[in-house]
């Protein structure tokens, strides 16, 4: 008899085990009280940080746009928009096929409000990096 309930048990716990296995461990925001896996250290929804005990602000790359004064008006360029140029031909009914093989460059464009001068500029250069 008590063999039977020996294996009841430990089939038990398997099911358990067996069940719970794929359920995360979680933990809950302070600040908002949102669910926050236990791996993670900063909340998803309100950006609370769990080590700082602060919310915190996190910078879009994409954001950063430069302050940039126009050469004739001296006044600042309205920025409008990164644009995607194609460098060659397309070749006929190919040409979505072969583009994997044509150079495509793309820029940053800004605009003279006053005297509609345009000013191209590369995303890619002049963005600081850490490499620290």
């Amino acid at each position: 008899m008590s063999t039977y309930i020996e294996h009841t048990i430990k089939l038990q716990s398997i099911i358990y085990l067996t069940l719970n296995a794929n359920k995360k461990i979680m933990k809950h925001c302070p600040n908002c009280n949102s669910e926050i896996e236990d791996n993670f250290e900063v909340c998803w929804n309100c950006n609370f940080s769990l080590t700082e005990n602060k919310v915190v602000e996190f910078e879009d790359p994409s954001d950063k746009k430069k302050e940039i004064d126009c050469l004739r008006c001296k006044v600042p360029l309205n920025f409008s928009g990164n644009f995607k140029f194609h460098e060659g031909t397309r070749f006929g009914i190919f040409g979505n096929l072969l583009e994997a093989f044509v150079n495509r460059e793309s820029f940053d464009l800004y605009v003279c409000p006053k005297c509609g001068k345009i000013e191209f500029f590369s995303p890619t250069l002049g963005v600081e990096t850490d490499t620290k």
